[in-house]
């Protein structure tokens, strides 16, 4: 060894986490440029933005209730669930949710690769690219663009807590 650290826990942790947060962010612009023009939505098929910006599911009134009055009865809808997805719906509103829901969830995925791989001591560039794979990984990818993130956003913490 030529005495230089090369595991990713080495003396300049967070230029290596800004070097993977940067290029996984540059990678994310790129491919949700669209979602930036105020009259587009994409990736969010099973999301749809007329279904979460109906009046009954406005948050925070849906956490006690929703009612849907789409057809002649209605039916209760039950209540929202108080977690990481309502509160993205909560605090980005209706419209930035549709358009953003997709690539936070590939954001969170990366992260938590990236945090995991950086534990088991590998190099750098392994910790980048590692981090990279997994948020593009297809069956994460294909599934936060057809507009279920939610799955995706639950392996998020398994992966982080490998790394723990």
């Amino acid at each position: 060894m030529n005495g230089k650290t090369t595991a990713c826990t080495g003396g300049s942790q967070g230029s290596g986490f800004l070097t993977f947060f940067l290029c996984l962010c540059v990678v994310l612009i790129a491919l949700f440029h669209r979602s930036f023009r105020p009259e587009q939505v994409v990736f969010a098929n099973d999301g749809p933005l007329g279904a979460v910006t109906q009046q009954s599911l406005r948050l925070p009134s849906a956490f006690t209730g929703v009612w849907y009055d789409l057809n002649g009865f209605g039916a209760s809808g039950g209540t929202s669930a108080p977690n990481l997805t309502q509160g993205l719906l909560w605090l980005l509103g209706p419209l930035c949710f549709a358009k953003f829901f997709a690539p936070i969830a590939m954001l969170m995925v990366g992260l938590s690769a990236w945090f995991l791989f950086r534990q088991l001591k590998l190099a750098r560039l392994a910790c980048v690219l590692g981090g990279l794979a997994a948020a593009f990984n297809s069956d994460f990818f294909s599934t936060a663009c057809w507009g279920v993130a939610s799955q995706p956003i639950a392996f998020a913490p398994v992966i982080w807590r490998w790394g723990r």
